[in-house]
């Protein structure tokens, strides 16, 4: 796809406008790190938010690497989305039977 299908372009009057490509990798960067933090914590509870925000994030990689044609990246998006729900699960089990359950 060209940049201009992805609304890359300068609009008539010359001027630099913020589209909808680049509001979406503004979310990304803003969720992604967000979410590295909150993975990296000791709180189950605050893990539990980080894989949530994980997979809310999810959406904008399916479609900025589907409309920018990077297969690669939109089938490992599949993958991330399930590695996040699997770690809501996970998180929620651990948060109900306590820190000395064991999770698998």
């Amino acid at each position: 796809m060209s940049p201009s299908s992805l609304g890359l372009a300068k609009s008539s009057s010359g001027e630099r406008e913020l589209n909808l490509y680049e509001i979406l990798q503004i979310v990304i960067l803003i969720l992604g790190v967000t979410v590295v933090w909150l993975l990296s914590c000791k709180s189950p509870y605050l893990r539990l938010v980080g894989f949530i925000v994980g997979g809310l994030g999810q959406p904008c990689w399916f479609y900025v690497t589907w409309c920018s044609g990077q297969w690669g990246i939109f089938a490992l998006s599949w993958f991330y989305l399930l590695f996040y729900l699997n770690g809501v699960r996970n998180s929620i089990h651990l948060i109900r039977e306590g820190p000395h359950s064991s999770v698998g």
